[in-house]
């Protein structure tokens, strides 16, 4: 009969760039790997923190289906466009936990843009707080067919997985529930990791023991390092 002691797994890190990693987690007992690997797949897509813009203000824009003079997008594909940029903020403030359960509505970062030539705007063009980091500069916000004038202020906070644009609206008024009517909230995606992927091999070592192992695989959307 086999001692009754728990095996120690290990964690071994296969591979690991901006974008992807690979990780070996073994030995564990027969069936935790199916256990820990889901559990680690789930936890990923779902609970890590991340940066993303929650509402937006564009002078003369009313609602998300307006078409704007002089610029390509119509502000729904302009919104389509904000939630492509990428954004973070220093990990040990991203991973801080507060204490404070209540949302605070005047917490957030802006970033602006004025511009009056005719051409491409694109996030590295946004003026923002220092605090804030955008990792993809070259992602396009809106396109100016012609000299016009386009001022607009985004907003974006700290948050975890999917936010929907209803949920969004309480950051359209401030404290006292004063509603800013040019203020439009879009949905919001948080999570940082775009795919989570396991496997689990089962091995045989000695006479009625078998152990497993797991592989994990991720794939980041380049806000921190796998």
């Amino acid at each position: 009969m086999r001692k009754f002691e728990f095996i120690t797994p290990q964690i071994e890190i296969n591979e690991v760039n901006d974008r992807y990693g690979m990780f070996t987690i073994t030995p564990l007992e027969r069936g935790y790997g199916l256990t820990i690997g889901n559990a680690l797949r789930r936890v990923l897509i779902s609970s890590m923190p991340g940066v993303a813009i929650v509402a937006m203000q564009i002078e003369g824009v009313q609602n998300e289906f307006q078409a704007i003079p002089g610029v390509k997008e119509d502000v729904t594909e302009i919104v389509l466009n904000l939630k492509n940029i990428k954004l973070t903020i220093d990990e040990e403030k991203l991973f801080q936990v507060s204490d404070n359960v209540e949302i605070d509505v005047e917490d957030l970062y802006k970033l602006t843009i004025s511009r009056d030539k005719k051409g491409v705007i694109t996030a590295g063009d946004l003026v923002h707080d220092e605090r804030l980091k955008i990792v993809n500069p070259e992602q396009v916000v809106a396109t100016l067919t012609k000299d016009v004038k386009f001022d607009a202020t985004f907003f974006a906070r700290r948050g975890i997985g999917y936010v929907s644009a209803e949920e969004n609206t309480i950051f359209c008024q401030d404290k006292d529930e004063h509603i800013y009517q040019e203020r439009i909230a879009i949905d919001s995606i948080y999570t940082p990791v775009n795919k989570v992927r396991y496997d689990v091999e089962c091995k045989f070592i000695i006479i009625r023991i078998f152990i497993n192992s797991c592989f994990l695989y991720i794939i980041s959307n380049l806000i921190y390092r796998c």
